[in-house]
C-alpha cells in the first residue's frame, strides 16, 4: 500500500470517529422539567400511616397528575413546577362479605382533601423539601 492510501485511510478513520462521537455527551431530558417534592402528611396531628398523594396541574398540560405513596406520614414525588391542587387519600378495610375488593374499603380522609380538595400549593422549579400537609378529620378548613 502506498503512502497516500495510508494517509487517506487515517484521515477517513479520524473523520468517522469525530462524526460518530460528536453526538455523545449528557443526554437531553425528555418531557417537561420536574422538581423533587417531599414532606409529611398528618391527620389530627399524627402521621398518616399509609395513603396516596397526588399533585394535579391546573394548567391542563399533559401529564396532569403526579403522585406517590405516603408511608409513615412521609412522601416524595417528582412533579412539574407550578400551581397544583393536592389530593390525599387513604383507605381502610371494612371487613369481608363482598366479592368486589373495592366494596370493602372506606375512604378515611375527608373529601375536602381529595375529591373536593381545597389544598393548593406552588411548586418552585428547584423543588421543595419539607412540604407538610396537616389534615383534620373535623369540619374545619384544610390546613397547609
Amino acid at each position: 500500500m502506498n503512502s497516500w492510501m495510508i494517509r487517506l485511510s487515517a484521515v477517513t478513520m479520524l473523520a468517522g470517529t469525530t462524526f460518530f462521537t460528536s453526538g455523545c455527551g449528557e443526554p437531553k431530558p425528555v418531557g417537561p422539567q420536574k422538581a423533587s417534592v417531599s414532606g409529611t402528611v398528618t391527620m389530627d396531628g399524627k402521621p398518616l400511616p399509609d395513603g396516596q398523594i397526588v399533585f394535579v396541574d391546573e394548567s391542563g398540560t399533559p401529564p396532569r397528575q403526579y403522585g406517590g405513596a405516603i408511608k409513615e406520614g412521609a412522601y416524595a414525588v417528582e412533579v412539574t413546577p407550578g400551581k397544583k391542587l393536592v389530593q390525599i387519600t387513604a383507605m381502610t378495610a371494612l371487613g369481608v362479605g363482598s366479592n368486589d375488593p373495592g366494596a370493602n374499603l372506606k375512604q378515611i380522609i375527608p373529601a375536602r382533601y381529595n375529591d373536593k380538595t381545597t389544598l393548593m400549593t406552588e411548586i418552585p422549579a428547584e423543588g421543595q423539601k419539607d412540604l407538610p400537609f396537616a389534615l383534620t378529620s373535623g369540619e374545619e378548613k384544610a390546613a397547609r
